[in-house]
């Protein structure tokens, strides 16, 4: 047989693996334990049967009284007689009036499964109250309150209302900690979802140009953690929010694969879980005032954005409370631009929201034909739905339309256009005319005092 030579690696390698095993089997190594999922589970399930049990012990005990006659002594059920004559009340006892049964509340909550052969208590399943047996019902709950199984419920039922008992005493800390995480992370959302909306109020972009680490303050981060940086300067909690993520996101990147912390400043979740959802409130508030005017008017119009898609803006105009309102209600992408298209995608989209074609009493477009024709345009196909609609061309495009044909077709207006042209051509090239200007036409004007130049040759 052939014998074979293994490398140095190889020999390293198995070296290694037999003083792995030397170590395993060692009595003197130390050995680590790490909680199992089923450790896990069960601390998160006590976490919510505790949770369960407060609001259970909120609610208990139900006692009400009942004055009609023939009815049970309710006053002898919910109150004992101690021996010295001092009145004290059954405060484990519950009754309900739909089922006219009588319940424990602390052995329905803390009441151990009965052994094998034992019957289960009848104040736990509800025990029916009779009228005609009304002395055997108050000698089951005597029995009941002496009993060995309802005495250790009712001290576990004290230990939890004081927080002594074990899942307390165990879960405490773990629980407020938790607790104070929660509160902290609700207060940093806040922080980060008011400062969303103001950049949307102001109408100023999110991000910056590139991604870079927040430790470097002489780079541009962009307006939103512009935004957070600033106000960390002055907020504890959004101060230790941004050092942990910093920290947190170093190590990350000095690890292969990906990372799983949540700092809630990422484009994706700053996009998924406020940026949308913002939309969508401030979207649903604008389709409930329309529901309660009910008539309504659209106007639409699309255009093509950086990533070349034709995007179709659908703006709505109503009367809220006698105030005209003029809303975007949504912006989408337009695949086809012909007007069965345009119609198809209008009809989707307010079907969606909830409204309907036959509310809207008015459209005003731009003077394309896929928008204004009178044949196969969306004013036609709308009016199939409903003759009555009114159709307005778009008042800005008619006055750059009469704009245009005046300064081509008259002289006198071309030459007028011209002429203005040149003035403020001939006075914004220089401070010191512009300054001349500003001071001859402040005597007899005001707001006159800025000169912007429109950008078309009126002379050619």
């Amino acid at each position: 047989m052939k014998r074979v030579y293994k490398s140095g690696a190889a020999k390293k390698a198995e070296r290694n693996k037999k003083a792995l095993l030397a170590i395993q089997s060692s009595p003197h190594q130390k050995k680590l334990s790490f909680p199992t999922l089923e450790q896990v589970q069960r601390v998160a399930e006590n976490s919510t049967k505790m949770n369960k049990n407060f609001l259970f012990f909120n609610k208990h005990p139900i006692q009400p009284i009942m004055t009609t006659k023939g009815k049970l002594n309710f006053k002898r059920i919910y109150y004992k007689e101690l021996p010295n004559g001092e009145v004290v009340q059954r405060k484990w006892i519950s009754y309900c009036i739909e089922t006219n049964c009588l319940y424990c509340s602390n052995c329905m909550a803390y009441g151990k499964p009965v052994n094998f052969g034992e019957k289960e208590s009848k104040f736990i399943s509800g025990y029916k109250s009779d009228i005609k047996l009304q002395k055997c019902l108050y000698r089951d709950i005597v029995r009941h309150e002496n009993s060995l199984f309802h005495q250790n419920s009712s001290c576990t039922a004290v230990r939890f209302q004081l927080n002594k008992d074990i899942e307390c005493i165990i879960n405490r800390d773990v629980m407020a900690k938790r607790s104070q995480e929660v509160q902290n992370r609700r207060q940093v959302l806040e922080r980060l979802i008011d400062i969303v909306i103001f950049i949307g109020r102001q109408g100023i972009p999110y991000r910056g140009k590139a991604a870079n680490s927040l430790k470097n303050i002489e780079v541009n981060h962009g307006n939103f953690l512009e935004l957070v940086m600033l106000i960390s300067k002055y907020d504890t909690i959004l101060n230790q929010h941004v050092k942990m993520s910093i920290t947190l996101s170093e190590k990350a990147k000095s690890k292969k694969g990906r990372g799983s912390f949540i700092t809630f400043m990422s484009k994706t979740f700053i996009n998924s879980n406020i940026i949308i959802p913002i939309g969508a409130a401030i979207q649903g508030t604008i389709v409930k005032e329309i529901k309660e005017c009910i008539k309504f008017s659209i106007m639409i119009d699309s255009t093509q954005d950086v990533s070349v898609m034709d995007q179709l803006a659908i703006c709505v105009r109503y009367i809220f409370n006698g105030v005209v309102q003029e809303r975007l209600l949504n912006l989408v992408v337009c695949h086809n631009s012909s007007g069965i298209g345009l119609f198809n995608l209008l009809k989707e989209e307010l079907k969606k929201l909830g409204l309907m074609l036959n509310d809207i009493v008015a459209c005003s477009f731009d003077g394309a034909a896929n928008m204004k024709g009178i044949y196969n345009g969306l004013q036609a196909h709308l009016k199939s739905v409903n003759p009555n609609i009114v159709y307005t061309h778009c008042m800005g495009h008619v006055l750059n339309l009469v704009m245009s044909e005046c300064s081509t077709d008259i002289n006198l207006a071309e030459d007028l256009f011209g002429l203005v042209e040149q003035t403020a051509v001939f006075l914004s090239d220089s401070h010191k005319r512009m300054e001349t200007w500003t001071s001859i036409t402040s005597v007899k004007h005001t707001g006159h005092d800025k000169l912007y130049r429109l950008q078309k040759n009126w002379c050619n």
